[in-house]
């Protein structure tokens, strides 16, 4: 809605959220709000990967207790330190939620932009499965009010951004998937290779120590905090400098209009712009972004 986009390393929770990638996209896409429905709301939030606990406001003492005394005697700069904290939050911590409203809808969500390859028809998506909703059930249901929510704030937004945002969660996603692939054939092998190699023991037939690390799968690299921020802080420096940017603003936080979007430019995308967003991003792997992003906004060198 200014000519940004969520840049606080969500990403790194949506793609291993209950919820999924496909709502990280969308979430960030429209900037619409989740969990303002009570302990319901909190579900969302937790399956969105947004937070991660919740505790009842009178409770909040019992959980600061509950830390001093697992911690009191333990060196701060531990490796155990942030572990043992988190064990005690999880000790006084409501463990029984409701169940997510918003997973009632996962399926025909993911299931309507599967196939969207750029932000625009993520909205174009979510405008016929809304249309499809309406005329089957009727106004007023959870799946097409949710559809209208995402339609009403992604309206508010550059289209700019929004491919921005898309392009970021699409890339971090297929390598978190090519991550577990390869990490679950990895487990597969190494079953086959204890068995392979008790049969050739048992049958002393090659040496002990003999292993075919030419057949070991290579494991995928999974995007880490620091890959993702990385990447986040390139699309700052990239949006920042377009003039959506100032225009947002201007129209937001300083004219405070909030109930129609600024003037953002241009109003639809050519493949040159998608190109140029994916550069900016740059690539999941960390190194691989110092190396070949970081030089580009540091005037070159």
């Amino acid at each position: 809605k200014i000519g940004f986009f969520p840049d606080a390393g969500y990403t790194h929770r949506a793609i291993r959220s209950k919820l999924g990638p496909s709502f990280g996209k969308m979430l960030g896409i429209s900037g619409m709000a989740v969990g303002r429905n009570g302990s319901h709301g909190v579900a969302d939030l937790i399956a969105a990967g947004i937070a991660s606990h919740f505790c009842r406001s009178e409770n909040i003492g019992d959980v600061e207790k509950e830390i001093i005394k697992t911690v009191v005697e333990m060196d701060p700069e531990s490796e155990r330190f942030e572990v043992e904290v988190l064990r005690a939050v999880r000790r006084k911590c409501q463990r029984v939620m409701p169940y997510p409203p918003l997973m009632t809808v996962k399926k025909s969500v993911e299931n309507a932009i599967k196939d969207c390859e750029h932000a625009n028809e993520v909205i174009d998506a979510i405008e016929s499965l809304k249309q499809n909703e309406e005329k089957a059930n009727g106004t007023g249901t959870f799946l097409g009010e949710f559809c209208a929510k995402f339609l009403d704030g992604a309206k508010m937004g550059s289209i700019v951004c929004h491919e921005a945002y898309f392009q970021h969660v699409e890339l971090l996603d297929k390598s978190h998937k090519k991550f577990l692939r390869t990490e679950d054939s990895l487990k597969r092998k190494e079953i086959e290779y204890a068995e392979e190699r008790n049969r050739w023991l048992r049958e002393d037939k090659i040496p002990a120590n003999y292993q075919r690390e030419a057949d070991k799968p290579k494991v995928a690299k999974l995007p880490n905090i620091e890959a993702v921020m990385a990447r986040e802080y390139a699309l700052a420096q990239y949006l920042i400098t377009r003039e959506d940017f100032r225009v947002g603003v201007q129209h937001v936080v300083v004219d405070k209009i909030r109930d129609s979007p600024p003037d953002f430019f241009p109003q639809e995308l050519d493949n040159e712009t998608r190109h140029h967003i994916g550069l900016w991003a740059g690539p999941e792997d960390k190194e691989m972004f110092q190396k070949h992003v970081l030089r580009y906004i540091h005037g070159g060198h």
